[in-house]
């Protein structure tokens, strides 16, 4: 349970928001209001600044974390930490819908650009799918698998079940690695050749399989291994 006087603290920023608007408060006053209070001896905004900090106040990498990581924070509980969670995955999808046409995804590098915010700040890997139409926009998109820091599973069956009964004709596969490094691992190359091979079966193009690092991507395609 918080003070009286933490909860002065804590209420300001809620009263910035109301006079000023969400735009007039730092990165740690919007933290700390979806935080709602603090502990004895920190306050929300205390808490918000020391998750900030360790994350370099970098909000990507923030973003990135899962939400177990925010319980190790005193006063951050697993019912907090999901609602953080939440509200990170809300502004993500939000950037997915941003603007009334779907993206023209024609190349590794397009699907690179669209691709790292989701992913090159995470430290855990995920595999989506993206599917495009004959005209090369996306038209759909889905997570397919989220693993460890070195690996992550993914059935190739479900790679083409989400393309069924839908108006595309190509899939691309996406993923990261933490490490940042972007060479394709035994399992990757396998998961490639499985789902090329189920792709073929349903006259589904399989466009591309790229890794995403941290300051590049890995292209199957354009490597010639696709």
């Amino acid at each position: 349970m918080s003070s009286i006087k933490d909860h002065d603290i804590e209420s300001r920023p809620r009263e910035r928001l109301m006079t000023f608007g969400p735009q007039a408060l730092s990165n740690a006053e919007l933290l700390a209001i979806v935080l709602g209070s603090g502990i004895v001896g920190n306050s929300a905004i205390d808490i918000a600044e020391q998750i900030l900090r360790d994350c370099n106040n970098d909000i990507n990498i923030l973003a990135g974390q899962h939400y177990q990581y925010f319980t190790h924070y005193s006063g951050i509980g697993t019912v907090r930490a999901i609602t953080l969670s939440a509200v990170f995955e809300l502004a993500r999808r939000r950037k997915d819908i941003v603007g009334s046409e779907r993206p023209l995804l024609l190349s590794a590098s397009a699907v690179y650009e669209y691709m790292k915010p989701r992913l090159a700040d995470l430290n855990h890997e995920e595999i989506w799918g993206l599917y495009i139409t004959a005209a090369g926009r996306l038209h759909s998109i889905r997570k397919l698998g989220s693993g460890t820091r070195t690996a992550v599973l993914c059935d190739p069956k479900d790679v083409i079940y989400h393309a069924l009964g839908s108006n595309v004709s190509s899939v691309i596969l996406v993923h990261n690695h933490p490490s940042g490094s972007t060479t394709p691992s035994g399992m990757d190359d396998d998961l490639t050749l499985k789902v090329k091979g189920a792709a073929e079966l349903f006259d589904l193009r399989f466009n591309d399989h790229i890794i995403i690092g941290r300051d590049g991507f890995f292209s199957y395609r354009l490597k010639g291994k696709l």
